[in-house]
């Protein structure tokens, strides 16, 4: 599992401690300039997360971490600064995507725990990528229809009834898609609600017919 954590801070002394402080459990790399942070990411193995104080002199994190979704998307962002600012968390969430908003002083069990949970995160972008990979690669748009949302390919006639297929069946022969089924969360609330509404009815039927009797 890739566990290579870049910290990216102007303050040395920050970036000493965190080495310091996570080299047991992670691959730490620090750096105290953006500029040159992009070039390691650019030239380095992917880093799992990249870890970036918001205020820096030339580029701030927020900025810093724009870049780096262009250059490394799968990577996690997570932007850590002493301003107790909402506007900045609100414009890192908005503008970069950051995984994470932590505030200085972060303490180490909780740093800990974040930087785990984005290296997990990590692995689950690097799999959905391996899965967009193939749809990214096509140029066309894919023909739904707007009743019974079979999905055709726009290049195949709309008059053929085999080229529109249901949608597992469709990503399944086109680009080798593998699916498991189950229930979401709002489909089993629905399930149950329809199953009471069943018992009540049938209770109610029930009851009508013992109290003619």
């Amino acid at each position: 599992m890739n566990r290579k954590i870049l910290f990216v801070d102007d303050e040395q002394n920050i970036l000493d401690s965190f080495r310091r402080q996570l080299r047991n459990d992670f691959e730490v790399s620090v750096c105290d300039n953006p500029e040159k942070a992009l070039n390691m990411i650019k030239n380095s193995p992917q880093f799992a997360v990249v870890v970036a104080d918001f205020s820096m002199p030339g580029m701030d994190g927020v900025e810093f971490l724009q870049e780096v979704a262009k250059c490394s998307f799968e990577t996690v962002r997570v932007i850590l600064t002493g301003n107790a600012d909402l506007d900045v968390a609100v414009r890192a969430v908005n503008e970069c995507n950051v995984y994470r908003f932590l505030s200085k002083p972060c303490p180490l069990d909780y740093l800990k725990k974040v930087l785990n949970e984005a290296v997990t995160q990590f692995g689950l972008n690097c799999l959905m990528s391996d899965f967009l990979e193939p749809l990214e690669k096509k140029e066309e748009l894919i023909s739904v229809c707007s009743n019974c949302k079979k999905l055709r390919l726009p290049h195949e006639s709309p008059f053929e009834k085999k080229n529109w297929m249901q949608f597992e069946l469709f990503f399944s022969k086109h680009y080798g898609f593998g699916f498991s089924h189950g229930l979401c969360p709002q489909c089993v609330e629905k399930m149950y609600e329809e199953l009471n509404l069943h018992r009540m009815v049938r209770e109610e039927h029930v009851h009508k017919h013992e109290t003619k009797e």
